[in-house]
């Protein structure tokens, strides 16, 4: 599955994270590609979650607000 958003710079499609009901992104299928996306947690940590999914890939993303990311 390929998740591929359109735009460039500052007008990437964004992935909202509020802490209130998100914490993390859950990633459950193999060979996954997430690309070009912006993720915008409002927390100071966003876990990225691989549950199964072997062969993720994650190309040209943003990760905004000093986010430190955690893999599990």
């Amino acid at each position: 599955m390929k998740y591929i958003g359109l735009g460039q710079r500052n007008r990437k499609p964004a992935i909202l994270i509020d802490g209130f009901t998100d914490t993390y992104v859950s990633i459950t299928g193999a060979d996954t590609v997430l690309e070009n996306i912006c993720f915008k947690p409002d927390t100071p940590t966003l876990l990225l979650h691989f549950c199964g999914a072997d062969g993720v890939e994650i190309r040209n993303c943003d990760f905004l607000q000093n986010t430190r990311m955690r893999i599990s």
